[in-house]
């Protein structure tokens, strides 16, 4: 097969031409493209030829570069260094377990891997010694990815009604409201809320854009009969901000981990002290609230259950 295509009648003159007149013909060169093209294929498929351990090793290290580019923030570092002043501290801690839910899939989606880089480390400053993960889109190669940072993927889609047997860091980043509420809800009791250090979106952000709540403002204003304002849907949501210590998550310099990570608080229903220690004055920091939790036969915990909606068909329940 011919390689390169010449076409030779150029390279003379025509005879009735002028001296100095442009040639009636010009060289054309024609290149294979069949073989350039085979030229590509063959380096795509150097690439291609990456061992599923490599792609693993791959992914790791990127999880661990974005641990160590956060844990340098200097924005972090002072955050984290409120929290836990000291590294011995994180033994004082009473959260040995770790959950988190929503992450997504973290063996490709950049934000992701952020997130969960995020999640482990906090969970090493805190001495975390159990760690799970759900996410209903994960895969095989999630849990291969999560299984080398000693994280167990669990297999049953609980829709977030997760009840903690014990005090627990929960950490589920941008998560839809009904992910939430069914979480809180899976833990309504002055027991159980008392074992959550959790970590999302600001839960007041949630509350505030609940449609029921300017009915239920008004329906307030206007009726002193208390059992009358009551009779709205009203969710945990809603029922839990006014009882929220809030720990807000500072900006990062970097875009790429401001983006996955913001708008994310730490929020406990206690002092935060009660779960971390913490040195004198730090509280003043933080968003906290001086209402205690009601007592259990308060009818605070007794939820009635709104109709679903379309809108319930929430995909990351599926």
């Amino acid at each position: 097969m011919a390689q390169r295509e010449t076409v030779t009648q150029s390279s003379t003159k025509d005879d009735n031409e002028d001296e100095g007149s442009e040639p009636a013909f010009t060289y054309v060169n024609r290149v294979n493209k069949q073989k350039r093209k085979n030229r590509k294929g063959r380096q795509n498929g150097a690439v291609n030829c990456l061992s599923s351990e490599d792609i693993l090793q791959k992914r790791i290290e990127y999880i661990e570069k974005r641990k160590k580019e956060i844990q340098e923030d200097a924005k972090f570092r002072e955050w984290l260094n409120d929290l836990l002043p000291k590294e011995e501290a994180a033994a004082a801690a009473s959260c040995k377990s770790a959950l988190a839910l929503g992450l997504g899939s973290v063996k490709d989606a950049r934000p992701a891997q952020v997130q969960l880089a995020f999640f482990l480390l906090l969970c090493e400053r805190l001495g975390v010694q159990h760690m799970q993960a759900f996410d209903p889109i994960c895969g095989d190669e999630d849990f291969a990815l999560l299984r080398s940072f000693k994280v167990v993927s669990l297999k049953e889609n609980k829709q977030g009604r997760h009840t903690l047997e014990e005090p627990t860091f929960v950490f589920m980043p941008h998560c839809t409201s009904t992910l939430y509420e069914n979480f809180l809800k899976a833990n309504w009791s002055p027991v159980g809320l008392t074992r959550v250090l959790l970590c999302c979106n600001n839960l007041e952000r949630y509350a505030s854009d609940r449609p029921n709540q300017k009915e239920k403002k008004q329906s307030e204003e206007k009726q002193s009969d208390s059992a009358s304002s009551t009779s709205l849907p009203q969710s945990c949501i809603d029922r839990s901000i006014d009882y929220l210590t809030i720990r807000e998550v500072p900006n990062l310099n970097s875009g790429q981990l401001s983006n996955a990570l913001n708008d994310l608080a730490l929020q406990t229903f206690v002092p935060i002290s009660a779960i971390l220690p913490q040195p004198e004055g730090i509280e003043k920091e933080s968003k906290q609230t001086s209402n205690v939790l009601p007592e259990k036969s308060d009818s605070f915990w007794t939820i009635t259950e709104s109709p679903a909606t379309a809108a319930d068909q929430d995909p990351e329940l599926i």
